[in-house]
């Protein structure tokens, strides 16, 4: 690439615990094609800390005059979901293109006004769905793809994680009211169902049984309580584009942190697994399999060549971010297509939707 991608950062705080200083910014200051150029908090003077922080030259406590600045090529969001739309609005009116974190807006609706005024403008668009450019998921998918299970006749995703559940601190809040559109069902089950379709294909069918079990948590600083009205028990079940059943469970609240996914097929399986982190978009992955349909699931190594960042970024969260902002250079520079998009975005988003009209109504959804 002949120039750097000059990126301005929405979202990276100066203490480095958010999600933008903890995967953006290592991915960005790694990766050769880009430059942070800028950062974008919701005052100047944090923004400023930030920007001290990262050791990035330009700061800023308005969204609209980042965009609008002429040496940023990208704008990069990576802060609360209920705040997407009105940022990729302003970078949209800017004419930047935009890389936002999924879930990428709070509603459908939402997704396809801003999928469509990116579009008439021709900008190039990518939602974060960072599970789809892992390592070892693209390596089970060639696996797959290379006839290792035979026909894939199943496949089972379990993730449990401790969000949701009886103690949450402030910050976090917002994630129990399911009208923010970030909840169990749409960021750990968002990113699973994003992961498990580029490995084995999209659902053509689903069914689906959810339940909020708890009705309040305490938020951990000050021991007030919140209405917890996002679901916190989440069953889908229902078949791929090539007739393969697919069951999801995402249990929330929990005490064990892990994500199993387990693919079954007529000459052999193959396990995805991490207790790490839950879902699978944050990385630290193991593929194991077995064939013949006996003994013990064996690990199989990833070759060096699915990791496509360099190696100075730390095993985390990080990596996949980067392996998508590589994806996105790499479409900027030549065309490569670099899936998915803000209209892949609006197509999870019916996903999703049809996931809970299954539940609130018992019936089949077909997509």
């Amino acid at each position: 690439m002949t120039r750097k991608i000059r990126v301005g950062l929405i979202g990276a705080g100066a203490g480095g615990s958010d999600w933008g200083a903890r995967a953006h910014v290592p991915a960005l200051q790694a990766l050769p094609d880009y430059e942070l150029v800028a950062v974008c908090t919701s005052r100047q003077e944090t923004a400023d800390a930030s920007a001290r922080a990262h050791g990035v030259r330009l700061a800023f406590g308005d969204p609209r005059a980042m965009a609008a600045h002429p040496d940023v090529d990208l704008v990069a969001i990576a802060v609360r979901t209920p705040a997407h739309r009105g940022l990729i609005e302003a970078a949209i009116e800017a004419g930047k293109n935009i890389y936002c974190e999924w879930p990428f807006c709070r509603t459908t609706a939402d997704a396809e006004a801003v999928r469509d005024a990116a579009l008439a403008k021709n900008l190039v668009t990518m939602a974060g769905f960072q599970a789809i450019a892992d390592p070892e998921l693209n390596h089970a998918r060639d696996l797959i793809a290379q006839g290792y299970c035979g026909q894939v006749l199943s496949s089972t995703v379990i993730v449990s994680t401790g969000t949701w559940g009886a103690k949450i601190n402030a910050a976090n809040a917002y994630l129990y009211d399911v009208r923010n559109g970030a909840t169990a069902l749409t960021i750990p089950g968002g990113h699973t169902l994003a992961g498990m379709a580029h490995v084995l294909g999209e659902f053509h069918e689903v069914t689906a049984t959810m339940a909020t079990i708890r009705d309040s948590a305490e938020i951990a600083e000050t021991g007030d309580r919140v209405a917890l009205t996002a679901p916190d028990q989440i069953a889908i079940t229902g078949r791929l584009g090539g007739g393969q059943v697919a069951a999801v469970h995402v249990r929330a609240g929990m005490q064990s942190l892990f994500t199993r996914f387990e693919i079954n097929g007529t000459a052999g399986d193959i396990l995805i697994e991490t207790t790490a982190f839950p879902g699978l978009q944050y990385g630290s992955l193991t593929v194991k399999g077995r064939q013949g349909g006996t003994g013990d699931f064996v690990a199989i190594p990833t070759p060096a060549s699915y990791r496509r960042v360099p190696d100075s970024i730390p095993a985390g969260p990080a990596v996949n971010v980067a392996q998508m902002y590589e994806k996105l250079a790499r479409h900027l520079e030549d065309g490569t297509p670099s899936w998915p998009d803000f209209t892949a975005g609006v197509r999870h988003k019916k996903l999703i939707d049809a996931i809970v009209r299954s539940s609130e109504t018992g019936s089949r959804q077909k997509l």
